[in-house]
């Protein structure tokens, strides 16, 4: 098949479902429910709220509209001076201010919605395209390769992670290091070092960890087969280093971190409980069989996807576990070909080495054993440092649907019917195929069958009748919908069958056809208008009373989140993946209690009774209540002798004061570390303190004070020590595959005497 083809066939699957927004000019986000909590004006909501995908507007535009405008004056994005007093950016790792697509994304000066937009598209291809070259590296055809490639980068896990953009970004590397922790051709090496560090660079840690243990699962398995010492890991280890510039001031932050505590059983079993559930597996293949979060159900504000009531805080994209109903149907066939494809084989056309298939059924093992709750997880959660402080396990299984993806890519080429001068023929018997497809079906209707107990559980804090209201109604649409998909993906498989009197075709394209019409059923990115970036005020801050967060409806908050830092208005709240002690500390005390709403740990709000004169003592000069009402404080950010200071420029890496004379410099922004400050030729680290605090001499006008992220210095140099390893290792150090050629004349001698031999072995 052209190369060119299979471009052109993932670059049109991977835009079809971000159209809107691209040629709208929209945000992905669910902008019609967030806009209006920062002074849009409201509009009709026709979908329901979802608290995570919220995140895409609260955090991850806000970062990267700030990333984005940073790298667009050549400035590195350091630090976030809207939020929370002023906090770290690079270091809370998910901003991915060190991310090349992202520099480059800033440096073409497009306008943010679009530069997200285009971003997306290109991690939706490029997990597409390492599946497909993946698949490919394991022994599957073309079209096999393609089923597998849009199944996995439609699916709606990838859909549904979509707008918090650091996991598509993350996830979309995992295939390509996989890739290259196989034995390869010359440079090998080097590349797995440069995914590693892409990977790592693309900021969501929690998939990078995942991503890293199925690498050295694949890395062991190619040891246990060539008996020797798992040089890949060097791969590995040197892409670590290529990333250190971001991932240590990461590392040196969340030392400081809220959440970091020492791993308990009562914390085990909260993280035991975010896990995948087995009736969540109704959605297995159809991906809306217990519900559609998004939209509305008729005149109540929430969606009928009832799992988030039975299970407080359960998000459909956090159980995403649907692969594709075609891939799914092609793995029942798995038992039967095990063998098969677990045999070193050889290309006759390509000349290319197949790798046998068990390590992606490994990776696909351990991706369930996570998510879905199994005692394998006290060993991680009690064994890895920092393990405990990581999200949902139920995200571990976008190792399950990648390696679900490849191995269905590699069936796929089993099953095609292989045709000599003699006649065509199967590589297995039909009755044994149309017992795999009953056995399809029959699980597509018990899996559905099996959640629906739980629709009668009804929690006590919710009205029967509305419960049975939000449950029911998903029921009906579910199985029809769900026999529906079941029928669609054995279609393949009979047409291939039906199709082998036809000469000259090629029946098993049909598999990913099937897969994209499928995929783009249940393809669904929330889009919208948003707000314009806001002018700054450098020194003016302001605080928001909020206190309702609310799992199932939009709440009537005041610039929640980030939102702030896409206005360019500093901001005493905020929102952050990786939250300094002190800060939440200092807000506890503004507050009298917990900052953080019940449904969100790491929102930080102003509460109702927060005192005044703490927020004035932090800088604020604006208090807006939840009324609207408008609160003067006498806060000011910079002050010199007690005197207000004027702040006449900001950066993410410093910013300049300007002073009457000499005295005690006071900016009111959160000194955790990193910051120093120049009144001439000499730079000095500030004082130590809750805010940044210098002394100004007699004849100063102006003091520089400038941050530099903790650990940023220890990064570039080990960054220089993996350039410096990169440079010596001129060849490559995981040994070539040897390259069999098969001539065409020795194919066809052995297809003239018996049609099994000319099967791949």
């Amino acid at each position: 098949m052209p190369r060119r083809f299979i471009w052109l066939v993932l670059l049109i699957a991977t835009l079809l479902p971000l159209l809107r927004p691209l040629l709208k000019g929209e945000a992905i986000g669910p902008w019609d429910q967030v806009g209006p909590m920062m002074g849009a004006p409201a509009v009709e909501k026709t979908t329901a709220w979802d608290i995570l995908q919220a995140d895409a507007c609260l955090q991850f535009y806000p970062w990267r509209d700030l990333v984005f405008e940073s790298w667009g004056n050549f400035q590195a994005p350091y630090y976030n001076p809207y939020q929370l007093n002023g906090v770290p950016l690079l270091a809370n790792s998910q901003s991915g201010g060190f991310y090349p697509p992202h520099i480059l994304a800033g440096l073409s000066h497009l306008p943010t919605p679009t530069a997200i937009s285009v971003l997306a598209w290109f991690h939706l291809f490029w997990a597409a395209f390492g599946i497909f070259k993946l698949s490919r590296r394991f022994g599957a055809s073309d079209a096999g390769a393609l089923l597998g490639a849009v199944s996995f980068a439609l699916s709606p896990f990838m859909m549904g992670w979509t707008g918090l953009a650091s996991v598509i970004s993350t996830v979309a590397w995992i295939p390509w290091v996989l890739l290259f922790c196989l034995p390869g051709d010359k440079g090998t090496l080097v590349k797995l070092a440069l995914c590693t560090a892409m990977m790592i660079l693309a900021g969501h840690l929690q998939f990078v960890a995942l991503g890293g243990m199925a690498a050295v699962t694949v890395v062991a398995s190619v040891a246990i087969q060539k008996r020797r010492m798992p040089i890949g890991l060097m791969g590995l280890a040197l892409g670590a280093l290529l990333a250190a510039p971001q991932l240590v001031p990461v590392l040196e932050y969340s030392k400081h971190s809220h959440r970091r505590a020492a791993a308990t059983e009562t914390g085990f079993e909260a993280y035991q409980a975010s896990s995948i559930q087995p009736w969540e597996f109704g959605n297995l293949v159809y991906p809306y069989a217990l519900g559609n979060p998004a939209p509305r159900e008729g005149n109540l504000t929430i969606s009928n996807y009832w799992p988030a009531i039975v299970k407080v805080g359960k998000n459909w994209t956090e159980s995403a576990v649907a692969p594709g109903a075609v891939v799914l149907a092609c793995l029942f066939f798995l038992p039967l070909l095990w063998k098969k494809i677990n045999l070193r084989a050889v290309d006759a056309d390509d000349s290319e080495e197949f790798e046998p298939i068990w390590p992606m059924a490994i990776v696909g093992l351990l991706g369930l054993l996570i998510a879905m709750g199994t005692p394998f997880n006290r060993l991680l959660y009690f064994g890895i440092p920092g393990w405990s402080s990581t999200g949902s396990p139920g995200r571990a299984i976008v190792l399950f649907l990648l390696a679900a993806a490849v191995i269905a890519a590699r069936i796929v080429r089993e099953i095609k019917f292989h045709r000599t001068r003699e006649g065509t023929f199967a590589p297995f018997s039909i009755r044994a195929q149309q017992l795999c497809l009953l056995a399809f079906s029959l699980v597509a209707f018990v899996v559905f069958a099996q959640s629906q107990p739980m629709v009668k559980v009804a929690p006590e804090w919710i009205k029967a009748d509305v419960f049975k209201v939000l449950a029911v109604s998903s029921v009906p649409n579910a199985l029809i919908f769900t026999l529906v998909f079941a029928f669609a993906a054995v279609q393949p498989f009979i047409l291939t069958y039906s199709s082998t009197r036809i000469r000259n075709t090629d029946p098993t394209m049909l598999f990913p056809v099937v897969a994209l019409i499928l995929a783009m059923v249940t393809a669904n990115i929330r889009t919208g208008i948003a707000p314009e970036r806001g002018t700054p005020d450098l020194n003016k801050r302001v605080a928001f009373v909020n206190h309702l967060w609310d799992f199932w409806d939009a709440a009537p908050a005041q610039f929640p989140g980030n939102t702030s830092t896409l206005k360019r208005q500093l901001d005493a709240g905020g929102y952050d993946s990786l939250l300094h002690r002190d800060v939440v500390e200092s807000l506890k005390e503004v507050n009298g209690g917990d900052p953080a709403p019940a449904a969100n740990g790491n929102l930080m709000f102003i509460k109702p009774g927060a005192d005044p004169a703490k927020l004035a003592s932090m800088g604020v000069s604006e208090f807006t209540q939840a009324d609207g009402t408008v609160e003067k404080l006498n806060g000011t950010r910079a002050t010199l002798n007690g005197e207000p200071a004027i702040i006449v420029n900001q950066t993410l890496e410093s910013m300049k004061v300007k002073v009457p004379g000499p005295g005690e410099l006071v900016v009111h922004d959160r000194n955790l570390g990193g910051w120093s400050y120049s009144v001439g030729a000499g730079s000095e680290p500030v004082k130590q303190g809750d805010w940044l605090t210098v002394t100004v001499p007699d004849g100063v006008s102006e003091v520089t004070l400038s941050y530099t992220p903790p650990g940023l210095i220890l990064g570039r140099w080990l960054f220089l020590v993996g350039l410096i390893l990169l440079a010596v290792l001129k060849k490559d150090d995981i040994p070539a595959p040897t390259q069999l050629r098969i001539s065409r004349s020795r194919v066809e001698q052995n297809a003239k005497t018996s049609p099994s031999e000319s099967e791949p072995s």
